[in-house]
């Protein structure tokens, strides 16, 4: 069962006038649809929490936590190449 976040019904009042861009990175880094084990070492550095997860044609497929990253680098969840696909 997949989880879902629980939010709240209203919004506490010093977060009611904050924009995404007073937040958010307007550098998005981005997980390829096929990624190199290298690689993910490397963007789980960066530090944020979750990633869009892109095909070869730059194109949205997914988003994936940081946490959901190191789990299947734990689990070792890679082909001989070492590689993972998320699909």
């Amino acid at each position: 069962m997949k989880q879902i976040p629980v939010l709240p019904d209203s919004v506490p009042f010093e977060n009611l006038f904050v924009r995404a861009e007073e937040i958010m990175t307007t550098q998005v880094h981005t997980v390829a649809q096929i990624s190199s084990v290298s690689s993910l070492k490397i963007t789980l550095k960066r530090g944020f929490s979750s990633y869009p997860v892109v095909d070869n044609n730059g194109n949205l497929v997914g988003l994936i936590s940081s946490r959901f990253i190191e789990i299947l680098l734990l689990k070792k969840c890679f082909t001989g190449q070492a590689q993972l696909t998320f699909s």
